[in-house]
């Protein structure tokens, strides 16, 4: 098989036959989602996020298994799929800090994280989002963007000396654009896909509030 950009650039993080997680599901995780079932390399993708809507779109771009973290805890799902393994690799395509907590703790063993989305800022803490510190606190799916992460499960988590962790391909590299235009030729990403919302000039406002919105839009596209 001839190989792609998309090929070349995928085998670099992804071996044939991993089983992998992405975790967030905006434009990052779905053009990640993509590549990988455009490859065939990894049997089975599976992708978290808080969002129906969003896992919804995921599944039309080819999810073999969509998980609401809001609803479910995503690593007692992840160990209970893998039989308490972990994955091979997980894309961390969610800025939240606790989206950090999850990917070390579903990622087996000498496995991989890519960072592929920039974090919002975030501070060390014993405690979990200045809870209880309880095991219902440790539990918990936390949304908003000053959360903290636990300094003993960042710090000391049984799985961060035992993974590979890199960070991903941000930024404007000429491989990233060649992808996304086999992508588009193929119509594997098209505006119909990944526009949820189209608003006229004069309800720029509207629009701003439905863009803040991470439950009920992806993109939101404002007409000029």
């Amino acid at each position: 098989m001839q190989q792609t950009h998309l090929s070349v650039g995928l085998s670099r993080k992804v071996a044939q036959g991993d089983t992998v997680v992405i975790i967030g599901m905006h434009l990052i995780g779905l053009g990640t989602l993509a590549c990988l079932k455009k490859s065939g390399i990894a049997p089975k993708v599976i992708v978290a996020d808080i969002s129906e809507k969003r896992l919804s779109i995921a599944k039309d771009f080819g999810a073999d298994m969509c998980i609401n973290t809001l609803k479910d805890d995503l690593v007692q799902v992840i160990m209970q799929e893998t039989r308490g393994d972990g994955v091979d690799i997980v894309f961390q395509a969610d800025p939240r800090p606790i989206s950090h907590q999850q990917a070390m703790s579903i990622v087996r063993r000498l496995g991989k994280v890519w960072i592929a989305e920039q974090y919002d800022p975030f501070a060390y803490s014993p405690r979990l989002y200045g809870g209880r510190g309880d095991e219902k606190d440790a539990n918990a799916t936390w949304v908003g963007p000053d959360a903290a992460v636990p300094e003993d499960l960042v710090m000391y988590h049984p799985n961060l000396f035992f993974m590979k962790c890199a960070w991903g391909t941000l930024g404007p590299r000429m491989d990233r654009w060649l992808e996304v235009l086999e992508l588009v030729k193929e119509k594997r990403l098209t505006s119909e896909k990944l526009v949820t919302h189209v608003y006229p000039l004069d309800k720029v406002v509207e629009a701003i509030e439905m863009a803040q919105n991470p439950f009920d839009s992806l993109e939101v596209h404002v007409k000029i």
